[in-house]
């Protein structure tokens, strides 16, 4: 039941806006509405408005009613209908009556106010962010350009080009803007190369500055659809998601002698509780020079009653001076936990227990990055190295592909290599957003800019056959999935989903198909230009041809919802 309420509350609201934004234009345009009606059906509620006059001739009352079904709405005003008869002495306020400009207004007030709607969620959701990821590093690409100046896991960036930096945001905001366009020579094609920039972060209380030429990147427009086109950003390889100390301990190190073990979870260096890896790591590599006193969480597999359950015992180990602090302890990140049968990693040959050196000659230094490469090889692959025991072994390794999870994609695949490593996400550090009202207008944007993006080249791609009607459209069916998700996600979720379906029903309503806005918006521009309305009968034709491919369209995407369902 909840699911429903959900979904009808979601529609309900896209729909009243969208009529909502007709009406206030239409009445601010001297036009009188005969009907607001929300919903199709038999009608379970009308109200009478106020009764109106033009001059002393009353007006019909404006009939507010909801239909039984939510799956649209409309404003009926005044002349609109084309065998309407309007008296003489009220025709004034007709639809017809009014200048071409004042009915684009009207007409294009609906989409407008769809977008208006987003507009409002993204900057309420930004002003309501009461705290926001710090500018403290999480992961760093071992080969990224960050990591070649010095930057580390746990370091905290704090300027860039001297300008301050506190929020991960600001961090992702400034670096995708430092790329350039360039012309190649003899092709004439565009490229693209990073803009370098001085970074400045601080780590042990001291700050260092070097100058950082980001990579650029093609970012993809709407995530996971490549064929929707690509953006230039620049990237430096950094993250700001961080993993809980899950170590690994080097065979004949003096972790191990000490009795350390693989997947074990530091929780305090030197009675100093840590709960993220860099921070152990870095805790270690400051008393390189002394022995230094590590506590750990050790589990141990049992079961009880037919449950399997894991047993976490704590110790205190004392481990010696070391040179360069590690003591053999490394990031669980790269020790493979389990390898999935029959997947690649297992034809390679790969074992539980190996640790992830290089791939492609690149270091592990962490699971996401690490990952990242695997699947950019792909199916080409490339070459891997592991440590077993004290032996290093090289294999052949390339993804494979295995059936999308997801039941709204059911007919994609998705790349797999079978690896398994365990490690847990720790809390991202946040801080108090101190600038809500910048912070809010910069989500705005980012929101709006990202909806509007993902419509418009859905529906480029579309036309121009770069991706499937099946793939790229849903209908009641597929947004009651997703508004039924609103129950265990949230109202965050629920809101966010409004604003992105709010986007896409304004700039849906836009297409020039006549029984949309659009198409109302069409025939304006030309009466504009010929200086005389499109004749009746073109018009009709217009319209039931329109009429024709919009119930086309909704068998399709029915159709596609019932696949889902079923599928």
């Amino acid at each position: 039941m909840e699911q429903v309420l959900f979904f009808v509350l979601m529609i309900g609201v896209l729909i009243l806006v969208h009529e909502w934004g007709h009406y206030l234009l239409a009445r601010a345009m001297g036009v009188h509405v005969v009907e607001f009606a929300i919903g199709i059906g038999p009608k379970i509620l009308k109200l009478r408005g106020k009764q109106r006059r033009v001059g002393d001739v009353e007006l019909p009352r404006t009939e507010f009613t909801i239909g039984a079904l939510p799956f649209g709405g409309f404003v009926r005003m005044l002349g609109t209908d084309p065998h309407e008869v309007v008296p003489p002495e009220i025709e004034a306020v007709s639809f017809n009556a009014r200048p071409v400009w004042r009915r684009f207004l009207i007409m294009i007030a609906g989409p407008a106010f769809n977008i208006l709607l987003a507009l409002v969620i993204y900057f309420a959701a930004g002003l309501g962010a009461s705290e926001l990821p710090s500018s403290l590093m999480g992961s760093v690409d071992y080969k990224g350009p960050a990591s070649q100046a010095g930057l580390r896991p746990g370091d905290r960036i704090v300027a860039i080009d001297g300008d301050e930096i506190r929020y991960f945001w600001e961090i992702v905001e400034r670096i995708e803007a430092k790329v350039e366009e360039g012309e190649d020579p003899k092709s004439g094609e565009a490229t693209f190369s990073g803009v370098p920039f001085d970074l400045t972060w601080e780590r042990h209380g001291e700050r260092t500055t070097r100058t950082v030429k980001p990579i650029v990147f093609m970012k993809e427009k709407v995530s996971g659809v490549p064929a929707l086109g690509v953006n230039p950003v620049g990237r430096i390889g950094v993250k700001q998601d961080n993993v809980m100390p899950l170590i690994a301990v080097a065979a004949g190190s003096p972790a191990e002698a000490a009795g350390l073990r693989n997947w074990d979870r530091i929780i305090a260096v030197d009675g100093v509780a840590v709960d993220q890896l860099p921070l152990a790591l870095d805790a270690l590599y400051r008393t390189a020079g002394k022995p230094v006193k590590v506590t750990a969480l050790g589990y141990t597999d049992a079961a009880a009653n037919g449950v399997a359950m894991a047993i976490a015992s704590a110790r205190m180990v004392e481990l010696p001076a070391d040179a360069d602090g590690s003591r053999g302890i490394y990031s669980a990140e790269c020790l493979v936990y389990g390898v999935v049968p029959g997947s690649p990693a297992a034809a390679a040959g790969v074992m539980s227990g190996d640790r992830l050196l290089r791939f492609e000659g690149v270091e592990c230094s962490g699971w996401d990055f690490f990952q990242q490469r695997l699947t950019v090889a792909g199916s080409k692959g490339g070459a891997l190295e592991v440590q077993r025991g004290r032996d290093v072994l090289k294999m052949g390794l390339a993804m494979g592909e295995v059936a999308w999870p997801d039941e709204l994609r059911k007919d994609a695949t998705m790349p797999v290599h079978g690896l398994r490593v365990l490690y847990l996400d720790a809390p991202i550090e946040y801080i108090a957003n101190e600038d809500r009202i910048i912070y809010a207008w910069h989500y705005m944007g980012e929101g709006i800019t990202g909806a509007v993006t993902s419509v418009v080249s859905t529906l480029g791609a579309l036309f121009s056959g770069q991706v499937k009607l099946k793939d790229s459209v849903m209908g009641p069916g597929g947004m009651a999935q997703l508004a039924a998700m609103s129950v265990e996600r949230g109202w965050a979720w629920f809101f966010a989903l409004m604003a992105g379906f709010s986007v896409s029903l304004g700039i849906m309503n836009l297409l020039p198909i006549p029984i949309l806005d659009g198409g109302q918006i069409l025939f304006l521009a030309i009466e504009g230009v010929r200086r005389k309305p499109v004749s009746m009968r073109v018009r009709m034709i217009a319209t039931y041809a329109g009429l024709a491919f919009v119930i086309l369209l909704m068998i399709i995407v029915t159709r596609n919802d019932i696949e889902r369902c079923i599928g």
